[in-house]
């Protein structure tokens, strides 16, 4: 009897959108990932990042923790020692969007940590993923440097609004401190688009 696997990613589409943070659920997620993967690993890797990328924070971790199952457990389950590698080597490019896309969770920082305990990746490989953290918290410090300069905009503006006569130059600094908050922020915004992509 010839069983050929064949790949359904509407089916995988649905695995990987109706995944709950139940243990069983992450490992069934996980044993369909390994079982594909020697055929399939391209399509359910995109398939995967697309998913990943339409996800809330809560639902990326879900999906950071199938892989972290994938990468533990992948030997034990039978795939053959070759494939897991190529599995892990594949997954590390996914990982590393995944580790941007998420921030400095502090669930993350653990998962990162456990990966470090069981040489799941070697140093360079966790610096390269725990580079993209610092990456994000850079940005979301940019971006809290935007929301003060705003702050301070709309204060100069609301001081001024209680007084009759306004000098030129108080009315200067109020538009170069809105136009360097507005730049500030397009430009995170901009950012967090091409994160997305």
């Amino acid at each position: 009897m010839d069983v050929s696997l064949r790949y359904d990613a509407d089916n995988w589409r649905r695995r990987l959108e109706r995944l709950t943070a139940a243990a069983d659920s992450v490992q069934s997620v996980s044993f369909f990932l390994l079982f594909m993967a020697e055929a399939f690993l391209e399509e359910l890797l995109s398939q995967w990042l697309q998913v990943f990328r339409e996800s809330d924070t809560e639902h990326r971790m879900l999906l950071l923790y199938v892989m972290n199952d994938v990468l533990q457990n992948g030997r034990v389950v039978g795939s053959s020692s070759a494939a897991t590698d190529r599995l892990k080597h594949r997954l590390l490019p996914a990982l590393q969007q995944g580790v941007v896309q998420v921030g400095d969770d502090t669930r993350l920082q653990r998962l990162l940590q456990v990966w470090r305990e069981r040489n799941i990746f070697n140093e360079d490989e966790l610096q390269q993923l725990e580079g993209g953290m610092g990456w994000r918290s850079e940005r979301r410090a940019r971006l809290r440097d935007a929301e003060r300069w705003l702050a301070q905009a709309l204060t100069r503006l609301h001081a001024g609004q209680d007084q009759e006569h306004q000098s030129d130059e108080r009315y200067r600094e109020v538009v170069e401190a809105v136009r360097v908050a507005h730049a500030l922020a397009a430009e995170e915004v901009n950012g967090e688009e091409e994160t997305l992509r």
